[in-house]
């Protein structure tokens, strides 16, 4: 009964709510989790973004590599 959106169903299947307002209702929980996780991400370490939506496959190769080469990272 914990996952994003199984209890909502349930209500919604039990008559507890109409469709409308269970998937309304799953849309901002679900929105509200995603920002606890990013602030969370936020206050454990310095994380570098990356756009993936606006880079190509090569840059984003290249952007990564130059972290990786910053800051020491090995993951083998």
């Amino acid at each position: 009964m914990q996952a994003l959106g199984y209890r909502q169903v349930m209500e919604y299947l039990r008559g507890e709510r109409s469709l409308a307002e269970t998937v309304e209702l799953v849309k901002t929980r679900t929105r509200q989790f995603a920002k606890r996780q990013t602030t969370w991400f936020r206050r454990q370490m310095k994380l570098n973004w990356i756009d993936v939506r606006t880079e190509k496959t090569a840059e984003l190769v290249a952007i990564i590599e130059d972290l990786v080469a910053k800051t020491g990272f090995s993951p083998v």
